[in-house]
């Protein structure tokens, strides 16, 4: 419960690279040869707004995480030594189903129109806005587990 990673807008030309303790996650391409390999422990992750453009800036307590762009037709595989997470396509129509060994990340679509909703059973992940007014609720958590 170290790094506090905070999550905003996606900076053109720019990736991030955060370095947290301990689940060592590694990720794939952001956008053309662009790529970020975050380390983290089981820091709060506060994630921000996903615009319809897909931009969101991360800004780190410790690690100064800085993000590249989200591009179409890309996608990012991070790798978690710990969690395990292993996330999906960004892209459109696509859908990320990541799933953590401990704090249980379910997340749903990141199309258009779309919201994920994910529950941290450790790590307490609070979500924001991926669409215009487009919220996240307990209630809809639950529909997830389901299928993952």
């Amino acid at each position: 419960m170290e790094s506090k990673i905070y999550l905003g807008h996606l900076v053109q030309n720019k990736f991030w690279t955060p370095k947290a303790m301990e689940s060592k996650i590694y990720l794939g391409h952001l956008v053309q040869n662009k790529f970020w390999t975050p380390k983290a422990m089981e820091s709060k992750i506060y994630l921000g707004h996903l615009v319809q453009n897909k931009f969101w800036t991360p800004k780190a307590m410790e690690s100064k995480i800085y993000l590249g762009h989200l591009v179409q037709n890309k996608f990012w595989t991070p790798k978690a030594m710990e969690s395990k997470i292993y996330l999906g396509h960004l892209v459109q129509n696509k859908f990320w189903t990541p799933k953590a060994m401990e704090s249980k990340i379910y997340l749903g679509h990141l199309v258009q129109n779309k919201f994920w909703t994910p529950k941290a059973m450790e790590s307490k992940i609070y979500l924001g806005h991926l669409v215009q007014n487009g919220l996240v609720y307990n209630d809809e958590r639950r529909a997830w587990n389901s299928i993952l």
